[in-house]
């Protein structure tokens, strides 16, 4: 009977402790978080509630982080992702000691062009632009 009793209460216990260990994971930061789902019970319906319930977290960070690299009206990556990117880059060519080119352009009196078209249609022009 105690032996019954026992592995019982460890079927109890190890999935709730997968949970645990699983919300300690996500609460730091790792949302690669998926959960064993083992049987038809309350504590694997709890499990499939948490597995989808982190990839709904999961889904919501990629989304933020492609907001915080993207100009919201083109659609383009901005200065954060162009200086995250450049400092990658400066480390690469230092480390492989190979060469590293950078290009930029400056269109004098498009500020101009934007006021008299519109955002929009200045935006537009831009090869590349998900709005033109």
């Amino acid at each position: 009977m105690l032996l019954v009793s026992l592995l019982e209460a460890r079927g109890i216990v190890r999935p709730i402790r997968r949970l645990s260990e699983g919300a300690r994971r996500m609460s730091a930061g790792d949302l690669d978080v998926t959960l064993p789902v083992r049987g038809q019970d309350e504590l694997a319906e709890l499990t499939r509630s948490f597995n989808e319930m982190a990839a709904q977290v999961r889904a919501g960070h990629e989304a933020l982080e492609a907001l915080a690299i993207t100009d919201g009206l083109t659609g383009l990556y901005n200065r954060r992702h162009f200086e995250d990117v450049l400092v990658r880059e400066l480390r690469r060519a230092e480390r492989d000691k190979a060469p590293l080119s950078l290009a930029m352009i400056d269109l004098d009196h498009f500020k101009e062009y934007n006021d008299h078209w519109g955002t929009g249609r200045g935006t537009s022009s831009w090869p590349g632009s998900r709005s033109g």
